[in-house]
């Protein structure tokens, strides 16, 4: 085996093993190489992610303490507040309602 098969090889082992213990990979600082074979792989872990959170209408739910929870329990994603009652009124609203 190859010096550089040997490097890819013991990297593709530390990506499954932190793939198996449900760990997301790193990509930041990792040498261009090993960035272009994730890219090959094309992870769906190594993606952004996007975490919706529903503010509802109760004005007593903290939604900003909500967010806080989120963004430091995964500090790699990004948190939206939308209101699903609010988003499925407009998109109830008839065709010339909507271009007002």
């Amino acid at each position: 085996m190859k010096k550089n098969e040997r490097r890819d090889l013991e990297f593709l082992e530390a990506l499954r093993n932190d793939l198996s213990s449900a760990k997301r990979p790193r990509v930041d600082g990792l040498p261009e190489h090993n960035r272009d074979i994730i890219d090959e792989l094309r992870l769906l872990t190594v993606k952004p992610q996007i975490i919706v959170l529903n503010s509802g209408e109760d004005p007593s739910t903290d939604i900003d303490k909500a967010v806080a929870e989120v963004t430091e329990r995964f500090p790699e994603s990004e948190a939206v507040v939308i209101s699903a009652k609010i988003e499925q009124e407009i998109a109830d609203l008839p065709e010339e309602d909507v271009q007002a």
